[in-house]
Order: structure tokens, then sequence, then C-alpha cells
């Protein structure tokens, strides 16, 4: 059964320039560093109360109301960066979770945490602020090489959940729009750009979200 393992929320700070780590020569405001939670939260359509975004042009709102990145990715992370520190949170997701991930999970997919619904809107986009966050300026470029990206939920109906709690995941809307799992948009919007047929497919996903759909559009314009 897939599980919830960790919560994460955060609120965004600023920190300063630190000369003594290379890819921090100038400030940032950011929400990356999340504390995780050990009771209920309430979660509604913003995403998860006490958790906030620095930058909304490209985080947070309704399509993406709740970041998501699988556990059993931080090994390879933990090799990667020759650290042992990696744990929940350190992509700045909200959700830690086990049993699923990028080559099983598929936009539109709904799930049941607590009384709370979700459904999956679009991968997470790696920036930056990963690479600083982590002191490695290939992991933003590891991170989509790899697919292990992580993904995003919106809140299909509000309620409480807490961590460890099991997800249950419902079956996907039945319509005739192709299945893409988050793998397989990760691999048209990044590695297949001129493949125009699975481009339109993917647009012409439903539950597919408003910036990804803009992004794709224009690709094809």
């Amino acid at each position: 059964m897939p599980k919830l393992i960790s919560i994460q929320i955060g609120s965004p700070q600023h920190f300063g320039a630190d000369p003594a780590q290379p890819l921090s020569a100038r400030p940032w405001h950011t929400a990356f560093f999340k504390t995780p939670v050990t009771g209920n939260v309430t979660v509604g359509p913003d995403g998860i109360a006490g958790d906030g975004q620095a930058d909304l042009r490209n985080h947070g709102g309704t399509d993406k109301a709740v970041c998501v990145y699988p556990v059993q990715h931080f090994d390879y992370w933990k090799k990667f960066l020759n650290r042992h520190d990696v744990s929940p949170g350190a992509f700045g997701e909200n959700f830690s979770v086990a049993g699923l991930d990028e080559s099983t999970v598929a936009i539109g997919d709904r799930w049941k945490i607590g009384t709370a619904t979700f459904e999956v809107s679009q991968p997470r986009q790696p920036c930056w602020k990963l690479a600083r966050r982590w002191q490695n300026k290939m992991l933003t470029a590891e991170t989509i090489a790899t697919g292990k990206t992580g993904w995003y939920l919106r809140t299909v109906s509000s309620g409480s959940i807490s961590p460890n709690a099991e997800i249950v995941v419902l079956t996907s809307p039945k319509n005739a729009q192709r299945r893409f799992t988050i793998a397989d948009a990760n691999h048209v919007f990044y590695h297949t750009p001129d493949d125009l047929e699975s481009t339109q497919q993917l647009i012409s996903t439903l539950q597919l979200s408003v910036s990804w759909r803009s992004e794709l559009q224009r690709r094809l314009s």
C-alpha cells in the first residue's frame, strides 16, 4: 500500500550571501527549507495550512498546491551528492511518499489521504534553488536527466491528513485521452520536444496544469 511517510511545511525565508559556498554568491529568498510536522494538518485548494512559497509565479497555486517526492530516490542522491543527510524534505517537498514513483503515477490520478482528495497535475520542474540548496551545480540537470523529479498535486476536496497515512489511489477518470505517467510527461517535455503528436496529446490531457499546457502550446505555435 502506498504511504505518506512525512509531511513538511515552511514559510519563505531570506538568506544572505555566503562567500564560503560556491553557489551562494547572492542573497536569496526561498521557502525550500521545510520542517516535518507530527500531527494533523489541514489541506485546502492552496495547499497545506502553514506552508508558503517565495516565488508565487513559479510555485504554489491551485495546480501546484502540494509538492510530492518519493523517498526511494534518496539513496541515489546520497551517493550522487556524497552526503548522508538526504532525507524527507530534501527536495523541498511537502509530501514524502513510499510505494509510488514517476513510472507509476499519472496525470489525473486521484488519491485519498485522510479526509482529503488530491489529483496529480504535473511533474515538478527542478530549478536553480535545488542546486543551491545542496551546493551542487549539476543537481538540477541530473534530476531532469534521471527523471527523478517528483510531481505536484491539486486539492480536489479539502480535509485533514497526518504523517504515516495510507494513500488510497483512486481510479483515474475514464475518457479517451492517453494516460501520461509523470515519466512520460517528463520525456515529452524535456527530451522529445519535436514529437508534436505526443506534445498535442499531453496538452489534451484534461487534468494537466495550466502552466504546462501553456508552455507546450507555445512550442506548437
